[in-house]
């Protein structure tokens, strides 16, 4: 009863005195499950008070309330209402709280259950509701909009009649088709229209019916928006939107594992929303997709980068909940998923930070890699299918540009490094640990060519200062190794530990690498965080790009820790044939090849592989075989 002490004097004596009394510790403990804010609860506890003294007014007994005694109190006694203040009259409040209270009321079976509708046309609509989900495999949203048309379709031809589609005629369409268009004559509209009376009768053509003349009355409007190629993000676009998830936002991991989600694995909005934790396979690295379009059941690879993030959100920012769904409300009522419209708007406001003009949230998996590698499946099949029809064309394989492949990276010079270190170490607040934090990181990952993942997980035991080792545990490819380092390497690791745990009380489980703000104090360093910082001071730098990535990023740093060691094993003349299965394991790499890569991916080890094969040729007796 806290809630109702709360009130003024007037409208507690209302709710007290009235039929609602014996149920407010209901409602109470309902917004509590909820977990609504004080002010909201304040609010819709007001709002029933208001309600109840109408009730006391006019002598409704609580078994009559319904939804049509709540649109009678809204829509006749709030707009005349003369209660004495203070009484809330708001009317959004006093909606959502009376919808409230009905839920709580027939909980506890002290009103009726909506009746069911019944009628000829509910029985047909529930027969192609039916068809929908369980044939055709349509979302919830896209078989309740098909409804909302097709049911004022029948009322419009059948109202309290047999629905009888022989006696439905094509003029009738055409009328029902123009009324409609002239309340909203939109070109969506008329495509979503045209779009739901053709499913419809399609269906009605399984059931036996002849519909011929039916669907010839329904026409397409033009959409010429679709006579474009779709528009894609550019790799400069997509690393600002991840770099535009600062701390200053509400839920900035949340926003940024959504966008990874759809990103890196192509994810629809309604799949990102409806992904659970069972569907999470960590250990095999595999996301299973449920309940997706027409139906189907998908396991997809998880993503290094998507799998961080996701951990990143649900180890640190999400809350407390017994809802299995990954993405769950921040806000009132808790406790419940996101939907695919809370992801849409994820998408839409990132893009609006970063100055993007449309806001298609498809835009995120239709970038010019992905329609090159559809174009490259879809060409030997129009290749086939023109054998039987010679009319078929075969797409150029340039509209798309090129399959993406591995491209240059910017391979940084010795002076950039150190002007990228002496720039880490001018953050504010300059002699603090923040600064120390991301000079050291950047140059680990220069020195000893880590990924940026595997730097930000690693913990302090991790780090052997002693003997002079990395163990890097559990990474891409589920590989771990363990890596000596250089001793001026080991100088610096030891001085930013010391000035760590000076500032941070530390443990062996400890992240080596902490963030330094508020709550994020002795968290492990978020990568986010890492690609904004390194992003400003790039620019603060004004280096000239060398690479095809569009500006030279912090995994070049591993790039040109590889370059640098295969250049210095060509001038000592070492075998790099023999030792580039070392820098392999080094690495980490699955697979020699991809260390391999570097001869021929990148320009400086491309010039002393021919440099090499020159000298080669113009050695005597080098071509006699």
């Amino acid at each position: 009863m806290n809630l109702i002490t709360s009130l003024h004097g007037t409208p507690q004596t209302w709710l007290l005195n009235s039929a609602l009394a014996p149920h407010l510790d209901a409602f109470a403990a309902h917004l509590r499950r909820g977990r609504y804010g004080a002010i909201t609860t304040k609010g819709y506890v007001a709002s029933i008070a208001h309600f109840a003294r109408w009730m006391t007014q006019c002598n409704l007994p609580v078994q009559l309330l319904d939804e049509r005694t709540v649109k009678r109190f809204l829509g006749n006694h709030l707009p005349r209402c003369d209660c004495p203040v203070p009484v809330m009259r708001v009317h959004d409040d006093l909606r959502a709280a009376l919808g409230h209270l009905l839920h709580v009321l027939r909980e506890q079976g002290a009103i009726a259950e909506l009746p069911s509708p019944i009628g000829h046309i509910i029985d047909e609509l529930r027969r192609y509701d039916e068809h929908m989900r369980e044939v055709r495999g349509l979302s919830a949203g896209t078989c309740r909009g098909r409804l909302r048309t097709v049911e004022r379709l029948l009322r419009y031809k059948f109202a309290g009649r047999r629905v009888v589609i022989a006696k439905l005629l094509p003029e009738d369409v055409r009328k029902f088709i123009a009324e409609h268009l002239a309340l909203r004559s939109t070109t969506s509209n008329a495509a979503t229209l045209a779009a739901a009376l053709r499913a419809y009768f399609r269906y009605r053509m399984t059931c036996g019916d002849r519909v011929h003349g039916l669907l010839g009355v329904i026409a397409s409007p033009a959409h010429w928006s679709l006579a474009s190629l779709p528009r894609a993000l550019k790799p400069a676009d997509v690393e600002r939107l991840l770099a535009s998830f600062s701390a200053s936002l509400p839920s900035p991991r949340r926003g940024y594992a959504i966008v990874r989600c759809a990103l890196d694995m192509g994810l629809r909005c309604s799949e990102v929303a409806k992904l659970a934790l069972a569907d999470i396979d960590w250990r095999a690295g595999t996301v299973t997709l449920k309940r997706t379009k027409s139906r189907r059941q998908d396991i997809l690879p998880l993503p290094a980068s998507t799998g961080r993030a996701l951990a990143d959100y649900l180890r640190h920012e999400r809350p407390a909940t017994t809802n299995p769904a990954v993405f769950v409300r921040r806000h009132a009522p808790r406790d419940q998923p996101i939907g695919a419209d809370a992801v849409r708007r994820v998408i839409r406001d990132a893009y609006r930070r970063i100055g993007l003009t449309h806001g298609r949230t498809h835009a995120l998996h239709q970038t010019p890699g992905t329609g090159a590698r559809r174009l490259k499946l879809l060409r030997p099949f129009a290749r086939w299918l023109r054998q039987f029809e010679p009319r078929t064309e075969v797409p150029d394989e340039s509209v798309f540009g090129p399959v993406p492949g591995r491209v240059a990276p910017h391979i940084y010079r010795e002076d950039e490094i150190l002007e990228l270190l002496a720039a880490a170490r001018r953050l504010n607040p300059q002699g603090g640990l923040r600064p120390a934090i991301f000079e050291t990181l950047f140059g680990l990952i220069a020195s000893a060519g880590l990924r940026v993942s595997e730097a930000l997980d690693l913990l302090d035991a991790d780090v052997d200062l002693t003997v002079g080792t990395l163990t890097v545990r559990q990474t891409k490819f589920a590989k771990s190794r363990q890596l000596p380092l250089h001793p001026s390497t080991v100088d610096a690791l030891a001085r930013y530990r010391r000035l760590r745990c000076r500032q941070v009380r530390s443990t062996a489980e400890t992240a080596f690498f902490v963030g330094t703000r508020g709550q994020q104090l002795g968290q492990p360093l978020g990568e986010r965080q890492v690609h904004r910082v390194f992003i400003e001071l790039r620019d603060q730098l004004g280096w000239l790009d060398r690479g095809a990535h569009g500006g030279p990023r912090i995994h070049d740093l591993r790039h040109s820790f590889a370059v640098r060691r295969v250049m210095l094993w060509h001038e000592q003349g070492t075998d790099v044939d023999q030792a580039m299965l070392a820098l392999s394991t080094y690495l980490g790499h699955a697979k020699i090849s991809n260390t391999y890569w570097y001869l021929t991916g990148v320009p400086e080890l491309m010039a002393l592989a021919g440099g090499k094969f020159e000298r080669f040729v113009a050695e005597p007796g080098a071509s006699d075989e």
